[in-house]
């Protein structure tokens, strides 16, 4: 064991500002990228087929994860993501176990989320996101009235 940090990671001159861990891996916003395990989607790339092989859903390079506006802050757990843009608008993508990525999904079969999408709630109505933070069963945002 290391007793002072040490570069894992070499991400090829691309300034990282925040990074948020999953169980299996990370959302790192610059722009919007992902690493790691794709296990469920996890990273947002739509390219998970369930095949448990690595060369299936295990990624070791950066992965752009495409939002439409542009990212302003990002916060993941297990194998689910929650990022948001400069105009407040929420996206969340991975596996929706217990409602906390806040789409309003109801149908198990609609559980796993291949790509982000816009986290629309009537909550958030006159409201912009400026922070969120995930958990195992819930996600709690930071809004601000606009």
């Amino acid at each position: 064991m290391n007793e002072s940090p040490v570069v894992v990671v070499h991400h090829k001159k691309k300034q990282i500002v925040k990074i948020a861990a999953g169980e299996n891996h990370l959302a790192m916003l610059s722009e919007l990228y992902g690493i790691g395990r794709n296990v469920d989607n996890a990273l947002g790339l739509g390219t998970y087929n369930a095949k448990e092989d690595d060369e299936n859903w295990k990624y070791d390079e950066l992965q752009k994860i495409v939002i439409p506006g542009v990212s302003a802050g990002v916060t993941a757990k297990l194998t689910c993501s929650v990022a948001w843009d400069r105009d407040g608008k929420g996206y969340a993508w991975g596996v929706d176990t217990s409602g906390q990525l806040g789409l309003g999904i109801t149908d198990d079969d609609d559980k796993v989320v291949p790509t982000p999408r816009e986290i629309k709630s009537a909550h958030l109505d006159g409201y912009k996101i400026i922070s969120a933070s995930i958990a195992d069963n819930h996600t709690l945002f930071l809004a601000k009235k606009i």
